[in-house]
């Protein structure tokens, strides 16, 4: 996120996302270690809007697909209903159609003929 956005927006965006999904010790090693770190090393590259596009589409492709492994298989983010029957189904149902709009996304083709199909494929 720092290549992407000026460091203040960066910093505000993985203070935002860390307090969501991590322990209060790694969010506070990101914020107080890391990112200060990592800011005077990034200081001075610079990407052209082309690189910056390209990079977002396959980030967000990338946490489609981590977004919905960690909803239905690993069931590490703790959503009312992501547990229930019908949605479980609907994750099985709707895996091809995520899978294959990530995959637009990343560029990444998914050579797996059973998760194309979402056959044999069960989220949980």
């Amino acid at each position: 996120m720092t290549l992407l956005f000026p460091f203040s927006i960066a910093k505000w965006i993985c203070n935002f996302l860390t307090k969501a999904i991590l322990a209060e010790e790694d969010h506070e090693w990101i914020m107080n270690k890391y990112l200060p770190e990592l800011k005077p090393k990034v200081a001075n590259i610079h990407w052209p809007l082309k690189t910056k596009i390209d990079v977002v589409e396959k980030f967000t492709g990338m946490i489609i697909k981590i977004i919905y492994a960690f909803l239905y298989q690993e069931k590490f983010l703790k959503v009312p209903g992501f547990n229930t029957k019908i949605m479980i189904e609907l994750g099985g149902a709707s895996i091809s159609m995520m899978n294959g709009f990530a995959d637009s996304l990343t560029g990444f083709p998914q050579t797996d003929g059973n998760v194309n199909r979402s056959f044999g494929v069960y989220p949980g």
